[in-house]
């Protein structure tokens, strides 16, 4: 793995500045039917509910108007798969401009009927998180999932993805990296590049300072301007927009799509926030104590070398899952 001891530079990272969000995170529902060890989930105290059509759409609609090469990623706290109307969502994004659909899951829901809609729809990317190639190492961190129900989905949606004739949908399975299941990474990697998708490998993330992350708080690299507060935008099902997955309960807002832009928000409390990074300063009270950033930077590891250099790249994909 080469992210521990590796030490970016700030003129190699790839990051710079935007008139308008990279990425943007969108949480249409905020329940989740896991329990995972890594995720602060269990703890969260806001009140959990159900996005708006109407508050989804104009995200979508000023995506597509200002931004189209956005990627939308639909995840955050809620697992997106279980909310009835993903899959409507998804098409009137694609439909009206907002192309660049990304949709993260932990795989419980990813059915045939599912798989075949997103394989319809052609989302760019899916990404799975899994974190285990066996079923004991799978129960501990991933409580409340049913490890050979999830491997069959995906190898099931694998199999459609392959049989659809128009479908280029990049299938990621992810393996977030700690103590519980660190001697499955070799295996895992293994496992999956056989079945010819895409392998993402990351540090376990603090949540801020609310999961134990051990591997950040030892990784010797030099602080750097955070990626999801550089690239992204999280949009919370409230309306309420956050920096970052940091402040899951809303401590911070910037705004609220309700009654602002995403560029409103965007050049205004984000922007200062930004410059903050941008001058080195990470005094933010979201930021003084946190080592996520250093989570970053993920290795994707791709089946055919020869295709696609294997090599980190920045991505929030499965931070949130």
């Amino acid at each position: 793995m080469q992210l521990k001891g590796r030490k970016p530079k700030i003129d190699d990272s790839g990051l710079v500045r935007l008139p308008f969000p990279a990425e943007i995170a969108i949480e249409t529902h905020s329940y989740c039917n896991f329990r995972c060890i890594i995720c602060p989930y269990s703890a969260m105290k806001r009140p959990k509910g159900i996005m708006s059509k109407k508050l989804l759409h104009k995200i979508i609609d000023e995506v597509a108007k200002e931004s189209p090469d956005t990627r939308l990623w639909f995840a955050i706290m809620g697992e997106p798969l279980m909310d009835k109307n993903i899959i409507s969502h998804l098409k009137y994004a694609k439909e009206n401009g907002a192309h660049r659909l990304h949709l993260n899951t932990n795989g419980t829901f990813l059915e045939e009927q599912i798989a075949k809609d997103l394989a319809d729809i052609e989302v760019e990317s899916v990404y799975i998180a899994i974190d285990a190639l066996s079923p004991e190492i799978f129960d501990k961190v991933r409580p409340g999932g049913d490890f050979q129900r999830i491997m069959r989905n995906v190898e099931n949606f694998i199999k459609l993805r392959n049989e659809h004739p128009t479908c280029n949908t990049e299938i990621v399975v992810q393996f977030i990296v700690m103590d519980e299941n660190s001697h499955e990474v070799e295996s895992f990697h293994h496992y999956w590049s056989k079945k010819g998708v895409v392998v993402k490998i990351r540090l376990r993330q603090g949540w801020g300072v609310n999961v134990d992350a051990p591997d950040l708080k030892n990784a010797k690299i030099d602080r750097f301007p955070c990626p999801w507060l550089i690239r992204t935008m999280n949009v919370h099902w409230t309306g309420k927009v956050t920096q970052c997955d940091v402040d899951f309960e809303e401590e911070y807002s910037a705004g609220d799509i309700n009654h602002q832009t995403i560029k409103d928000i965007w050049d205004s409390e984000l922007s200062k926030r930004r410059e903050r990074h941008w001058n080195y300063d990470f005094e933010h009270s979201l930021c003084l104590n946190c080592q996520d950033w250093a989570a970053g930077r993920a290795e994707f590891l791709y089946p055919n070398a020869e295709s696609k250099k294997n090599a980190p790249r920045w991505s929030i994909g499965e931070k949130t899952n």
